[in-house]
């Protein structure tokens, strides 16, 4: 139920407490409560149908707040008492334009680009093909999870970190053919 709502006003299919207070609405009878959540599902699901502009907004806010906190929240759930201390306050700053920020945003857009890249592009060695293949099923796989479940961005971070090695082999790969293109010239 909760990968499709945005209970609360709390940001899209993130956690927001909806199994809890409707078992204890519903007096901890697992019966009215799956009856209750069954409504709300068919509730929420003719709702995303019945506006596309609803639909896509919906998504695409979930995407963003899953897919695009460079930092998958380890800044937000870091341990508060840590954000007192000086030396480690500019970490914790919430600013945008922070430079923990701009490099993580340039290093996770680096990783899944090359990855992107990776997929696309045909590989005759078969270890790394197979490899490719499980990577991406995975990462696939976890996309399409999280586009319909409860999500985070915290939830994400090892679909992108398994994208790491291939992108790194990516990111070599294109600093080859860049260097034989340069060489033409």
């Amino acid at each position: 139920m909760m990968g499709l709502q945005n209970y609360m006003d709390l940001k899209n299919s993130w956690y927001d407490g909806y199994t809890l207070s409707t078992y204890k609405q519903h007096n901890y009878s697992e019966k009215e409560t799956e009856k209750q959540a069954q409504k709300d599902l068919k509730r929420e699901i003719d709702r995303l149908k019945s506006s596309r502009s609803n639909m896509v907004g919906f998504f695409k806010r979930k995407l963003i707040s899953t897919w695009f906190d460079s930092t998958f929240q380890s800044l937000w759930i870091a341990p508060w008492e840590n954000k007192a201390n000086k030396k480690l306050k500019y970490i914790y700053n919430d600013n945008k334009e922070s430079t923990i920020r701009i490099i993580s945003n340039l290093t996770t857009q680096l990783i899944l680009f090359c990855g992107g890249i990776s997929c696309l592009r045909k590989n005759k060695k078969i270890e790394y093909a197979n490899y490719l293949t499980l990577v991406m099923l995975f990462f696939v796989g976890g996309f399409l999870f999280h586009l319909i479940w409860e999500t985070k961005s915290q939830y994400v971070w090892t679909y992108v970190e398994i994208l790491i090695p291939i992108s790194a082999m990516e990111f070599n790969h294109l600093f080859a053919y860049a260097n034989r293109w340069r060489k033409k010239l």
